[in-house]
């Protein structure tokens, strides 16, 4: 799984791990789990139901077998310069 993580400067904490097709969100202690397998190639998610808040998943994509996730990517007032611009990340192999 692929994730573009769109900055946004935040005081939340937010850690992200995927395992197949599903992603697992934790914000600030509260967990959500979003199961992508039903998507087929080229099939685009958005608005997403979650108990987050802020919801950071943005949008899901299937293309070329590969899901494809955009995130809100919250940064901190200390943050590195690397985590204050656009920048993707592979959450699993």
């Amino acid at each position: 799984m692929k994730a573009i993580l769109t900055p946004q400067r935040s005081d939340n904490v937010m850690n992200v791990s995927a395992k197949g097709d599903v992603l697992t969100i934790e914000v600030d202690g509260v967990n959500d789990s979003f199961d992508f397998s039903t998507l087929n190639n080229g099939d685009i998610a958005v608005d997403f139901v979650s108990v987050l808040n802020p919801n950071p998943v943005l949008s899901a994509k299937k293309e070329s077998e590969e899901i494809i996730v955009e995130l809100i990517g919250f940064y901190d007032s200390e943050a590195e310069e690397t985590e204050t611009i656009t920048r993707e990340v592979i959450l699993n192999g």
